[in-house]
Protein backbone atom coordinates (compact mmCIF):
# COMPACT_ATOMS: atom_id res chain seq x y z
CA UNK A 1 0.00 0.00 0.00
CA UNK A 2 0.98 3.48 -0.73
CA UNK A 3 1.99 6.35 1.79
CA UNK A 4 -0.31 9.24 2.05
CA UNK A 5 0.24 13.31 2.90
CA UNK A 6 -1.28 15.11 5.30
CA UNK A 7 -3.29 16.89 2.92
CA UNK A 8 -4.37 13.10 1.34
CA UNK A 9 -4.95 12.20 4.53
CA UNK A 10 -6.97 14.95 5.68
CA UNK A 11 -9.38 15.13 2.75
CA UNK A 12 -9.80 10.83 3.08
CA UNK A 13 -11.01 11.56 6.62
CA UNK A 14 -13.06 14.62 5.96
CA UNK A 15 -11.12 16.45 8.74
CA UNK A 16 -8.91 20.01 8.90
CA UNK A 17 -4.75 19.25 7.72
CA UNK A 18 -4.38 21.30 10.93
CA UNK A 19 -5.70 18.71 13.21
CA UNK A 20 -3.86 15.59 11.08
CA UNK A 21 -0.53 18.17 12.29
CA UNK A 22 -1.62 18.92 15.76
CA UNK A 23 -2.39 14.76 15.98
CA UNK A 24 1.22 14.29 15.91
CA UNK A 25 2.35 17.52 17.90
CA UNK A 26 0.73 15.66 20.66
CA UNK A 27 2.21 12.16 19.80
CA UNK A 28 -1.55 11.10 19.45
CA UNK A 29 -1.09 9.49 16.05
CA UNK A 30 2.81 10.26 14.07
CA UNK A 31 4.08 9.92 10.19
CA UNK A 32 5.32 6.56 9.48
CA UNK A 33 8.04 8.84 7.49
CA UNK A 34 9.20 12.12 6.26
CA UNK A 35 10.12 13.16 2.63
CA UNK A 36 13.52 14.73 1.80
CA UNK A 37 11.36 18.27 1.68
CA UNK A 38 10.05 17.35 5.14
CA UNK A 39 6.59 16.54 3.93
CA UNK A 40 4.45 13.76 6.36
CA UNK A 41 3.81 10.18 4.74
CA UNK A 42 1.50 8.04 6.73
CA UNK A 43 1.02 4.58 5.97
CA UNK A 44 -2.64 2.23 6.18
CA UNK A 45 -1.82 1.76 9.86
CA UNK A 46 -1.86 4.93 10.47
CA UNK A 47 -5.04 5.81 8.35
CA UNK A 48 -6.19 3.32 10.92
CA UNK A 49 -5.01 4.72 14.08
CA UNK A 50 -6.98 8.44 12.84
CA UNK A 51 -10.01 6.86 12.45
CA UNK A 52 -10.01 4.93 15.72
CA UNK A 53 -9.23 8.79 16.87
CA UNK A 54 -12.62 9.93 15.07
CA UNK A 55 -14.52 7.24 16.47
CA UNK A 56 -13.38 8.06 20.10
CA UNK A 57 -13.61 11.39 19.64
CA UNK A 58 -17.88 11.00 18.63
CA UNK A 59 -18.00 9.21 21.51
CA UNK A 60 -17.34 12.64 23.15
CA UNK A 61 -13.60 11.60 24.48
CA UNK A 62 -10.73 14.02 25.43
CA UNK A 63 -7.75 14.00 23.70
CA UNK A 64 -5.21 12.38 26.71
CA UNK A 65 -8.21 9.71 27.26
CA UNK A 66 -7.93 8.58 24.01
CA UNK A 67 -4.38 8.80 23.90
CA UNK A 68 -4.67 5.84 27.12
CA UNK A 69 -7.23 4.39 25.46
CA UNK A 70 -5.49 3.43 22.33
CA UNK A 71 -2.55 2.48 24.08
CA UNK A 72 -4.17 0.61 27.15
CA UNK A 73 -8.05 -0.80 26.36
CA UNK A 74 -9.57 -3.46 24.16
CA UNK A 75 -12.44 -3.35 22.15
CA UNK A 76 -14.67 -4.30 24.94
CA UNK A 77 -13.67 -1.81 27.17
CA UNK A 78 -14.15 0.94 24.55
CA UNK A 79 -17.66 -0.95 24.21
CA UNK A 80 -18.49 -0.34 27.99
CA UNK A 81 -17.53 3.27 27.86
CA UNK A 82 -20.14 4.18 25.17
CA UNK A 83 -22.72 2.06 27.05
CA UNK A 84 -21.35 4.30 29.71
CA UNK A 85 -22.37 7.35 27.58
CA UNK A 86 -25.67 5.44 26.13
CA UNK A 87 -26.97 4.85 29.67
CA UNK A 88 -26.33 8.69 30.96
CA UNK A 89 -28.38 9.67 28.37
CA UNK A 90 -31.18 7.10 28.81
CA UNK A 91 -30.97 8.54 32.49
CA UNK A 92 -31.73 11.34 31.36
CA UNK A 93 -34.54 10.44 29.20
CA UNK A 94 -36.26 8.44 31.99
CA UNK A 95 -36.06 11.49 34.62
CA UNK A 96 -38.15 13.63 32.45
CA UNK A 97 -40.50 10.91 32.01
CA UNK A 98 -41.12 10.85 35.76
CA UNK A 99 -41.42 14.44 35.87
CA UNK A 100 -44.18 14.37 32.79
CA UNK A 101 -46.31 11.48 34.30
CA UNK A 102 -45.60 13.33 37.83
CA UNK A 103 -47.81 16.24 35.62
CA UNK A 104 -50.24 14.06 34.85
CA UNK A 105 -51.07 12.54 37.70
CA UNK A 106 -51.54 16.66 39.40
CA UNK A 107 -53.68 17.55 36.19
CA UNK A 108 -56.12 14.38 37.09
CA UNK A 109 -56.52 15.01 40.87
CA UNK A 110 -56.58 18.68 40.77
CA UNK A 111 -58.22 19.03 37.52
CA UNK A 112 -55.86 22.21 36.21
CA UNK A 113 -52.52 22.84 35.36
CA UNK A 114 -49.87 23.63 38.23
CA UNK A 115 -47.76 26.08 36.60
CA UNK A 116 -45.54 26.25 39.86
CA UNK A 117 -44.32 22.59 38.57
CA UNK A 118 -44.49 22.96 35.06
CA UNK A 119 -42.05 26.09 35.14
CA UNK A 120 -38.96 24.55 36.27
CA UNK A 121 -39.77 21.38 34.21
CA UNK A 122 -39.83 23.33 30.79
CA UNK A 123 -36.93 25.43 32.06
CA UNK A 124 -34.64 21.97 33.08
CA UNK A 125 -36.21 20.34 30.13
CA UNK A 126 -34.46 23.25 28.01
CA UNK A 127 -31.26 22.70 29.77
CA UNK A 128 -30.46 19.45 29.16
CA UNK A 129 -31.16 20.16 25.40
CA UNK A 130 -28.54 23.08 25.25
CA UNK A 131 -26.28 20.85 26.99
CA UNK A 132 -26.89 17.59 24.39
CA UNK A 133 -26.25 20.00 21.66
CA UNK A 134 -22.76 21.24 22.63
CA UNK A 135 -22.55 17.32 23.12
CA UNK A 136 -22.93 16.77 19.62
CA UNK A 137 -20.16 19.40 19.01
CA UNK A 138 -17.53 18.92 21.09
CA UNK A 139 -16.30 16.59 24.21
CA UNK A 140 -16.86 17.29 27.91
CA UNK A 141 -12.57 18.36 27.37
CA UNK A 142 -13.80 20.77 24.73
CA UNK A 143 -16.39 22.14 26.66
CA UNK A 144 -14.91 22.83 29.69
CA UNK A 145 -12.10 24.86 27.89
CA UNK A 146 -14.56 26.69 26.08
CA UNK A 147 -16.91 27.63 28.92
CA UNK A 148 -13.98 28.61 30.72
CA UNK A 149 -12.39 31.16 27.64
CA UNK A 150 -15.41 32.36 25.79
CA UNK A 151 -15.76 35.99 26.88
CA UNK A 152 -19.29 37.04 28.62
CA UNK A 153 -21.05 39.68 27.22
CA UNK A 154 -19.85 41.79 30.01
CA UNK A 155 -16.05 41.02 29.90
CA UNK A 156 -13.33 42.99 28.32
CA UNK A 157 -12.84 40.33 25.85
CA UNK A 158 -16.33 40.40 24.56
CA UNK A 159 -15.66 44.31 23.60
CA UNK A 160 -12.61 43.39 21.94
CA UNK A 161 -14.63 40.82 19.53
CA UNK A 162 -17.56 43.38 19.30
CA UNK A 163 -15.22 46.08 18.15
CA UNK A 164 -14.00 43.40 15.76
CA UNK A 165 -17.24 42.91 14.72
CA UNK A 166 -18.29 46.37 14.10
CA UNK A 167 -14.99 47.40 12.28
CA UNK A 168 -15.78 44.30 9.62
CA UNK A 169 -19.54 45.71 9.52
CA UNK A 170 -18.23 49.03 8.68
CA UNK A 171 -15.90 47.11 6.04
CA UNK A 172 -18.75 45.88 4.19
CA UNK A 173 -21.22 49.24 4.35
CA UNK A 174 -18.34 51.53 2.52
CA UNK A 175 -17.54 48.37 0.23
CA UNK A 176 -13.96 47.70 1.15
CA UNK A 177 -12.93 44.24 0.17
CA UNK A 178 -11.63 41.32 2.66
CA UNK A 179 -8.42 41.22 0.30
CA UNK A 180 -7.65 44.68 1.31
CA UNK A 181 -5.31 46.07 4.27
CA UNK A 182 -7.69 46.64 6.32
CA UNK A 183 -9.44 43.17 5.84
CA UNK A 184 -5.81 41.44 6.46
CA UNK A 185 -5.17 43.70 9.64
CA UNK A 186 -9.27 42.23 10.78
CA UNK A 187 -8.26 38.49 9.72
CA UNK A 188 -4.47 39.16 11.84
CA UNK A 189 -6.23 40.61 14.77
CA UNK A 190 -8.83 37.86 14.98
CA UNK A 191 -6.35 35.06 14.97
CA UNK A 192 -4.43 36.41 17.89
CA UNK A 193 -8.10 37.06 19.86
CA UNK A 194 -8.61 33.21 18.77
CA UNK A 195 -5.02 31.62 19.60
CA UNK A 196 -5.73 33.52 23.45
CA UNK A 197 -8.70 31.51 24.04
CA UNK A 198 -7.61 27.96 21.67
CA UNK A 199 -4.24 27.99 23.04
CA UNK A 200 -2.13 25.29 20.91
CA UNK A 201 -5.39 23.48 19.74
CA UNK A 202 -5.96 23.95 16.30
CA UNK A 203 -8.23 21.24 16.41
CA UNK A 204 -11.00 22.83 18.65
CA UNK A 205 -10.73 25.86 16.85
CA UNK A 206 -11.43 24.52 13.68
CA UNK A 207 -14.07 23.01 15.24
CA UNK A 208 -15.75 25.95 17.18
CA UNK A 209 -15.39 28.31 13.97
CA UNK A 210 -17.43 25.18 11.80
CA UNK A 211 -20.31 25.51 14.47
CA UNK A 212 -20.00 29.54 14.40
CA UNK A 213 -20.22 29.50 10.47
CA UNK A 214 -23.28 28.00 10.44
CA UNK A 215 -26.74 30.13 12.07
CA UNK A 216 -28.32 26.82 12.64
CA UNK A 217 -25.85 25.57 14.91
CA UNK A 218 -24.89 29.10 16.57
CA UNK A 219 -28.49 29.43 17.45
CA UNK A 220 -28.09 25.74 18.57
CA UNK A 221 -25.53 26.48 20.62
CA UNK A 222 -26.83 29.88 21.93
CA UNK A 223 -23.80 31.94 20.77
CA UNK A 224 -24.04 35.75 20.13
CA UNK A 225 -25.45 35.94 17.12
CA UNK A 226 -23.26 37.03 14.32
CA UNK A 227 -24.55 37.76 10.87
CA UNK A 228 -23.59 35.82 7.75
CA UNK A 229 -22.26 38.55 5.62
CA UNK A 230 -19.94 39.52 8.59
CA UNK A 231 -18.78 35.67 8.94
CA UNK A 232 -18.30 35.57 4.88
CA UNK A 233 -15.70 38.33 4.81
CA UNK A 234 -13.89 37.25 8.00
CA UNK A 235 -13.54 34.12 6.34
CA UNK A 236 -12.35 35.25 2.70
CA UNK A 237 -10.29 37.75 4.73
CA UNK A 238 -8.32 34.26 6.17
CA UNK A 239 -8.19 33.09 2.75
CA UNK A 240 -5.86 36.34 1.52
CA UNK A 241 -3.68 36.08 4.60
CA UNK A 242 0.38 35.72 3.99
CA UNK A 243 1.47 32.58 3.36
CA UNK A 244 3.05 32.60 6.87
CA UNK A 245 -0.33 32.47 8.65
CA UNK A 246 -1.85 29.86 6.31
CA UNK A 247 -1.47 26.12 7.52
CA UNK A 248 1.10 23.68 5.16
CA UNK A 249 0.50 20.30 4.52
CA UNK A 250 3.95 19.27 6.24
Amino acid sequence: MGLHTTGELAKHLDITVRAVRYYDQIGLVSPAAKDSSGKRLYSEEEVMELEKVLLLKSLNMGLEDIKEILREKTIAEILLLNEKKLKAEIADLEQSLRQNEGLKNSVRLEGTIRWDALLPLVRENKRRALKNRWDDHFNEEEQALLTRELPKMEEADATKWIRLIERIRLCIERGILPDSIDGRLIAEDCLALSEGMFGDDPELLDKFWNARKSEETSQELGLYPVSADVLTFLEEAFEHLPSSHQVSET
